[in-house]
């Protein structure tokens, strides 16, 4: 769901069997951390479920490169 509590928060959406919404999330989360400063929260899992899920790599690389 997209709800507009989750857009204020600045939530970034990604269809995850896109590889060129993968590329764009993982975009405006470096320019949100490196040009605007500002902070976030990653689900490494690739989801805010509790389940023990693989944690995927790309939201990582975003630091490994900067």
């Amino acid at each position: 769901m997209r709800g507009p509590a989750m857009r204020a928060a600045g939530t970034v959406f990604v269809k995850r069997e896109s590889s060129s919404s993968r590329t764009q999330a993982r975009q405006t989360i470096a320019d949100a951390i490196l040009k605007e400063g500002r902070r976030i929260a990653i689900f490494p899992e690739g989801t805010t479920s509790l389940k023990g899920k693989p944690w995927r790599h790309g939201p990582l690389e975003i630091a490994q490169k900067a």
